[in-house]
């Protein structure tokens, strides 16, 4: 475990690094002063390495206050939070590599490699916002190929993430409810062990299983509500930022009133996406990039939430037993 932190570590330093170093050099030789919708200062690869070097101290901090890290891994959530952190370099270097090709194989100028990584991302994330089409046959054939993977890479990142959340939400849950467990099998061993002979020990050995068994009961709902408010607050999140983001895309985008914000944002958020509406300011373009991964990454919970909800926690046989009374 403490290797396989030494080389994530490494590697989002690394990234971190391309990702200023790239910046730079795009800033210096002014790549992008032929007619294309960025400002030569490329704030998106400048975010991406600061993310980069963000996740670095993430993972350091998680090191040194996680108890039993060497028998435990990551604090963030166990193995699906470890996999996904993996996986989101993974769709990064995608993301990346469908830009490289796109911006060389497609002939007009807008396909510039910034503008391919935009187009390349909300593909990948299936919401398909933008105006750049693809034209050329090389395009057309290496899509065939880099998409399927894509999403197969999302998808999976996508289900990481959320069951990662759940077991790191679950974690205290679980702990006391394995607690009151354990002391309800040390009650019933000693009462098979002394109360044969003693009915006054027996006796108040089966009141502390009488009430042990009710605190079991109680952690189990407390669990399950614990879970349902984490649904409605991730809910309330996504709205909220639903609002929120319309006003940002409104200031940002000229000629965009407040309901076209709403409407491209609602689409976004069911990945249905609008074709030939998609912001194209020089501040709307990293903006959407950000927003769409923050939404997917609370999608991914909250759709995890909802299943570990109705499969795990929700008691149906008590409640088809009060239905069917």
């Amino acid at each position: 475990l403490r290797i396989a932190l030494f080389f994530q570590v490494l590697i989002n330093l690394l990234l971190g690094m391309v990702c200023i170093l790239v910046g730079a050099l795009y800033q210096r030789n002014k790549i992008n002063g032929k007619g294309v919708w960025i400002t030569p200062e490329y704030p998106c690869i400048y975010v991406g390495g600061f993310f980069a070097w963000f996740q670095v101290a993430l993972l350091l901090v998680d090191y040194l206050t996680t108890p039993n890290f060497s028998q435990r891994g990551h604090g963030y959530g166990g193995p699906a939070m470890q996999a996904s952190i993996g996986l989101a370099n993974i769709v990064a270097i995608w993301t990346g590599f469908g830009s490289l090709v796109f911006s060389n194989v497609e002939n007009t100028r807008f396909w510039h490699p910034y503008n391919s990584c935009f187009n390349a991302w909300v593909t990948l994330i299936t919401t398909g916002s933008t105006v750049l089409n693809y034209r050329t046959t090389n395009s057309k054939v290496f899509i065939f190929f880099w998409l399927p993977i894509g999403v197969l890479i999302m998808f999976v990142y996508f289900w990481c993430f959320g069951f990662g959340c759940v077991q790191r939400f679950d974690e205290k849950p679980l702990r006391r409810i394995g607690e009151a467990e354990e002391r309800l099998r040390e009650a019933y061993r000693e009462l098979r062990r002394e109360g044969r002979d003693n009915k006054e020990l027996a006796a108040a050995t089966q009141a502390r299983i009488d009430s042990l068994q009710k605190r079991i009961e109680y952690l189990r709902d407390q669990r399950l509500r614990f879970f349902f408010v984490l649904f409605v607050a991730g809910v309330l999140l996504k709205v909220c930022g639903w609002l929120l983001g319309s006003i940002i895309f409104t200031l940002t985008e000229p000629g965009w009133s407040y309901w076209d914000s709403m409407v491209f944002l609602f689409f976004n958020l069911l990945t249905v996406g609008v074709q030939g509406m998609v912001p194209s300011s020089s501040s709307g373009m990293p903006l959407y990039h950000g927003f769409t991964f923050v939404d997917i990454l609370c999608t991914a919970m909250l759709d995890a939430f909802l299943l570990h909800i109705v499969w795990n926690l929700v008691p149906w046989p008590r409640y088809l037993l009060v239905a069917k009374s």
